[in-house]
């Protein structure tokens, strides 16, 4: 390996494993990189990831990879600590204390570059992402190249002032690698950024691992997959609260419509539904698990009897097994998505974002089905997934040459990285 690729590689900006989505990237990052010349045979990684206090021990022992070294981070420091009046400094003066970001200091001594690894960070679904400018701006003082990573950004345009403080931050990175079209389009049409490629989400390369028995039991039959997020709540409701401001009790009518829409869906078609949880989190706006458990729950008082639901022990390659065995999957959550588009299974979109439309469109070529989040109900639901099983023979198809192209666009990156790191 030349002297100017030196490990550890540094892997930032994500969640933890409790988001299985979160983790495919990681693996799917992981198959990238091992298959990359002159990264392969040296992989080291440092992922300093975004998570609880209590999440540092349970993913590290989770951590079927030895080659990977997990650091918390933390998003914003506490008022009037040092790491606070360091931040400020940083704001105020242009320096780069470490700050709150100290954990990853000695992986820049000899990091050849990081990998802003989040997904969709960089837009306003979470809010404006500052701590991530204030990352990517810290690695650059110690001289590591960053790079966003399969990512869809934007769009900010309802804060123009915004808008222009993420386009100047955007050109000043070495690169920007998105994973659809739609964010391609804006970054480098409507914006002009000459520093941006494209490339498939690095979901698209991680394997699936059958479960244990009971799990692999639940898709024996071939069910219909449903994942709905309480993340849905945030969009549908007229006064949107942020995810974390969610309580669950904010969430018993979202709970309701849901259950009348997985009702509605089994009656129609009449086959087993398998609820598929595919983020788990302290906080109801967020937590799949408590969510979809309570929509199962009242599923089954409805008189829906055949409602299924995994151990919340699945991992991202064990859901993504369980999705593949599925006869459709109709996901609000983008890399339940992809474990469906990757592994042929007709898969219809609950899109609260641009990335939704943006997949869609580079798999099917529209947004037939895609379902946009205020139009989610029950009608809806049954239209799209009667239309993809009246094409079931076809979509199986047309998914499994995509899920090709996707694996190889996905895999290019890696290339083009060591292309971009060479150059001066």
């Amino acid at each position: 390996m030349p002297s100017s690729f030196k490990n550890p590689v540094l892997l930032v900006g994500n969640g933890s494993y409790q988001n299985r989505g979160c983790e495919a990237i990681v693996r799917g990052t992981m198959a990238i990189l091992e298959r990359t010349p002159e990264i392969q045979s040296n992989l080291a990684v440092t992922n300093g990831y975004y998570g609880d206090i209590s999440s540092l021990e349970s993913q590290r022992n989770a951590e079927v990879d030895s080659r990977i070294l997990h650091k918390r981070l933390v998003s914003y420091p506490k008022k009037w600590s040092l790491d606070w009046f360091a931040e400020k400094a940083n704001e105020r003066c242009g320096v780069h204390f470490s700050a709150r970001h100290r954990v990853l200091l000695s992986a820049t001594k000899s990091a050849a570059f990081a990998l802003e690894i989040g997904g969709d960070n960089y837009t306003l679904d979470y809010g404006f992402p500052q701590r991530l400018i204030d990352l990517d701006r810290w690695l650059m003082s110690k001289g590591v190249p960053v790079i966003i990573w399969g990512a869809s950004i934007g769009p900010f345009g309802e804060r123009p002032e915004l808008e222009a403080k993420m386009m100047r931050h955007l050109a000043r990175l070495k690169a920007v690698f998105v994973r659809e079209s739609v964010t391609y389009d804006y970054l480098t049409g409507e914006h002009g950024l000459t520093n941006v490629s494209r490339f498939a989400d690095p979901a698209f390369c991680l394997e699936p691992a059958a479960p244990a028995a009971d799990s692999k039991a639940l898709v024996a039959d071939n069910p219909l997959c449903i994942n709905i997020s309480p993340l849905l709540y945030s969009y549908k409701s007229q006064v949107r609260k942020e995810p974390w401001a969610v309580q669950a009790s904010d969430l018993n009518d979202w709970v309701n419509e849901s259950a009348a829409i997985v009702s509605a869906v089994a009656r129609e078609f009449k086959m087993p539904i398998l609820l598929l949880p595919h983020v788990g989190s302290a906080l109801p706006g967020i937590d799949d698990f408590s969510f979809l458990q309570r929509v199962a729950s009242a599923c089954v008082n409805s008189g829906v009897s055949d409602i299924r639901f995994p151990q919340k022990s699945l991992n991202a390659a064990e859901s993504k097994y369980l999705i593949s065995r599925c006869r459709l999957v109709m996901a609000a959550r983008t890399h339940a998505t992809i474990a469906g588009f990757s592994t042929a299974v007709p898969t219809v979109s609950i899109g609260y974002s641009q990335k939704a439309r943006g997949i869609n469109q580079d798999i099917f070529g529209t947004q037939e089905f895609c379902i946009p989040t205020k139009e989610f109900r029950a009608e809806s639901a049954i239209a799209a997934v009667s239309s993809a099983l009246a094409q079931e023979t076809k979509l199986r198809a047309h998914l499994a040459g995509a899920a090709v192209k996707e694996r190889a666009s996905a895999m290019a990156a890696g290339t083009h990285l060591l292309e971009l790191l060479a150059s001066k």
